[in-house]
């Protein structure tokens, strides 16, 4: 009876310490995510939480703030301090919603910083992102659903995000730090299919909120194309030319293709999945877009 009692004691003791231990990774883990998700090692969302972390920072030296895409991202890191401009790129998969809610943090973190640009730099690629893709769970619900940015959400952008399977789990800590995506991704029926270049109606529609936050916090906002292969030159942008008409963003588009920086098609990976990107981006320096005449403007 004494020796049932003494494993029993022991088993109980042992359980005891396996759950003290998971309540303790746990908590650490919880810390990680919420107190420190800028420094995430787990997955490949890494460049976003450091855009997202030095959003909320101060930079009085700032003359112009970088947003875009992984093409941006390659020219002006957000990890590399350039004094008068502050890089917030990211990628495609954190859309034009998760640019707008990064720029609207900026603005209110530096809202009694001098007059400052704002340039957001995408490939034309970028613009049909309309939230119907695998990344969008870690790029767009994981960072920004959170309790701190869920307000930054209005109804059509919080229904956007309700069409995800699970997306109510995004926030539980596990979810957070790995790469874990529903496998089932929404199709939203009122977006039009088209095969040409285009912008997604989720595009257009924050593209005018950033034009008015921008308007409001008086920052001047430019859309630029940042490089492209010389052999798309010739592209046809019909669509994109005609939404841009359409949706009244004319003015806000003034810049985009007289910006576009052709180069020879060498310089770009050959990989199908990346040939947008380049192969070799400090070749063209710690400015490679001449983003600095902005401000002088």
């Amino acid at each position: 009876m004494a020796c049932g009692q003494a494993e029993s004691g022991t088993i109980r003791q042992l359980i005891a310490k396996v759950l003290a231990l998971a309540i303790v990774v746990s908590g650490a883990c919880y810390a990680i995510v919420e107190f420190t998700p800028y420094l995430r090692l787990f997955g490949h969302e890494r460049v976003l939480y450091i855009a997202l972390h030095r959003a909320q920072q101060k930079f009085p030296e700032a003359k112009v703030v970088v947003l875009g895409d992984s093409v941006c991202c390659q020219l002006y890191k957000p990890n590399s301090y350039r004094k008068e401009i502050v890089s917030l790129a990211s990628n495609y998969g954190v859309s034009l919603l998760g640019q707008r809610i990064l720029m609207d943090i900026w603005l209110e973190h530096n809202s009694d910083a001098g007059p400052q640009d704002i340039a957001l730099v995408v490939n034309p690629e970028s613009f049909r992102n309309s939230l119907n893709e695998t990344f969008t769970y870690g790029y767009v619900i994981k960072p920004f659903w959170c309790p701190e940015w869920r307000n930054r959400f209005d109804d059509v952008e919080s229904r956007r995000i309700k069409a995800f399977r699970f997306y109510w789990l995004s926030q539980f800590p596990y979810v957070r730090i790995s790469d874990w995506c529903p496998s089932e991704i929404p199709s939203f029926a009122q977006e039009p299919h088209f095969k040409e270049c285009h912008l997604s109606q989720i595009s257009i529609y924050e593209l005018k909120k950033m034009e008015e936050s921008a308007r409001r916090h008086g920052v001047r906002l430019h859309i630029l194309a940042g490089v492209v292969r010389e052999s798309t030159r010739t592209r046809d942008f019909g669509v994109f030319k005609r939404q841009i008409k359409e949706g009244n963003l004319e003015a806000l588009f003034s810049e985009y293709f007289p910006s576009a920086k052709y180069l020879p098609d060498q310089l770009f990976l050959d990989d199908v999945r990346a040939r947008i990107h380049l192969k070799d981006p400090e070749a063209l320096g710690r400015d490679a877009l001449g983003l600095l005449k902005l401000a002088g403007r």
